[in-house]
C-alpha cells in the first residue's frame, strides 16, 4: 500500500515538474508578445499619446442636441476631442447653455480626458455669460475687410485696414478680459471674395502684395496677442487659385510669418470638401498637412468619424510628419490648459 502511494506521489511530482518546466517558456512568449505590442504602440505614439488619442485631440467638432443627454456627451467618453463647438442650434437660453457645457466637460473628465475647449459660434450671449458657462473661446472677431459687394460687407467692421485692425484689437481685449479666447477669421482675408466661402466656392483675385497692403493689416496687428486664427475656405490668386487656403501650407506659413504662435483652426471642412471635390476625411488630412492644428468639422457625426479614422492613419503611417503633429498637439494643449 505504502509502495503504491509512493509511486503515485512520484508520478504526480513528475507531472508537476514537467508542467513547471514548460511554464517559463510560455511566460517568456507572453512577455515577448507584450513587449512587442508596447514597442509598436510607442513607435506610433506622439507626445505619449496613441495615434487614436492624438487624432481626436486635433479635432474641433460640432454636434446636435441641446440637453445634457446630447450624443456628444457619450462620444466624449470614447473620443478625446480637442474642442467642441456650441452653435445657435445648440442654444436655448443661458441656463441651458451652462448645463450643456457642464455635461460636455464632465463627460470628458469622467473618461480621464483633457477637457475640450468649448467654442461658441455666433451665440447671442455676453462674454461674461460665456465665461460663467465655461465656454472658453469664440469664433471671431471678424478681421476681414467690409468691401462693398463682398461677403463680409455687413458683419465686418470697416473697409479701412487700419480702422479694422483697431476694432479687432479692442474686441480681442474685451474677450481676454472676460477670459474667453478669440479665433480671429478668416486668414488671409476674404473681404474681397467673389462670394461667401462658407456657402459656395469663392475666389479672391488679389496678389500677395495686395493682401499685404490691405487684408493682412488686421491680422498683423493682433498676431502676437490672439490665441487662435481661423483659415479661409476661399481660393486665392496669390497662391494657386484653386486650393482653399485652409489646405495651403503657403497660406499657413504666411500667417506664422506675422509672428503668430497660437492655434491655427481650419475652415469648415465640410465646405472645404465641397470646394475641393473631396471627402471630409481627405480635406481633414490635407488641412493637417498644411499646418492647421484644430480641424473643424461641424455637426455630421459620420463625417467626423470618417475624418478621425483618416487622421489616425495619417499619423500612424507618418504621412503627416511626426514633428508637425507634435507641434500641433502642443499648441492645442496650451489652449486647453488656458481655456478648457
Amino acid at each position: 500500500m505504502l509502495r503504491r502511494c509512493g509511486l503515485a506521489i512520484a508520478a504526480a511530482l513528475a507531472v508537476a515538474g514537467c508542467q513547471a518546466s514548460g511554464q517559463p517558456g510560455r511566460l517568456r512568449d507572453e512577455q515577448a508578445a507584450q513587449i512587442a505590442s508596447k514597442a509598436r504602440a510607442q513607435r506610433h505614439a506622439v507626445l505619449g499619446l496613441s495615434p487614436e488619442r492624438a487624432a481626436a485631440r486635433l479635432m474641433l467638432v460640432g454636434f446636435s442636441g441641446t440637453g445634457a443627454d446630447a450624443p456628444i456627451a457619450r462620444r466624449l467618453r470614447r473620443r478625446d476631442f480637442g474642442g467642441v463647438v456650441v452653435a445657435s442650434g445648440n442654444y436655448v437660453d443661458d441656463a441651458q447653455l451652462a448645463a450643456l457645457v457642464d455635461a460636455v466637460v464632465s463627460a470628458a473628465r469622467r473618461a480621464r480626458h483633457a477637457p475640450p475647449v468649448v467654442f461658441a459660434d455666433r451665440l447671442p450671449v455676453a462674454m461674461r455669460t460665456l465665461h460663467a458657462a465655461h465656454v472658453g473661446a469664440t469664433f471671431g472677431p471678424v478681421a476681414d475687410l467690409a468691401i462693398t459687394g463682398g461677403p463680409h460687407q455687413r458683419d465686418a467692421f470697416s473697409d479701412n485696414p487700419q480702422a479694422t485692425a483697431a476694432v479687432v484689437a479692442r474686441a480681442i481685449a474685451l474677450r481676454s478680459a472676460a477670459r474667453v479666447a478669440s479665433a480671429v477669421g478668416h486668414f488671409p482675408g476674404e473681404g474681397a471674395a467673389s462670394g461667401d466661402p462658407d456657402l459656395q466656392p469663392a475666389t479672391v483675385g488679389l496678389t500677395l502684395d495686395d493682401l499685404r497692403r490691405a487684408d493682412l493689416v488686421p491680422f498683423r496687428r493682433v498676431a502676437r496677442r490672439v490665441s487662435a486664427v481661423q483659415m479661409s475656405n476661399a481660393m486665392y490668386a496669390a497662391f494657386d487659385g484653386v486650393t482653399p487656403a485652409t489646405e495651403l501650407p503657403q497660406a499657413v506659413a504666411l500667417l506664422r510669418g506675422l509672428g503668430f504662435h497660437g492655434v491655427v483652426v481650419s475652415g469648415d471642412l465640410t465646405v472645404t470638401a465641397v470646394v475641393g471635390g473631396d471627402s471630409v476625411a481627405t480635406a481633414a488630412v490635407a488641412a493637417l498637412r498644411a499646418g492647421c492644428d484644430l480641424l473643424y468639422i461641424p455637426g455630421d457625426a459620420s463625417a467626423q468619424e470618417g475624418a478621425y479614422r483618416a487622421i489616425v492613419r495619417a499619423i500612424r503611417s507618418g504621412s503627416v510628419p511626426p514633428g508637425q503633429v507634435k507641434a500641433a498637439l502642443r499648441r492645442v494643449a496650451l489652449l486647453q490648459r488656458a481655456h478648457g
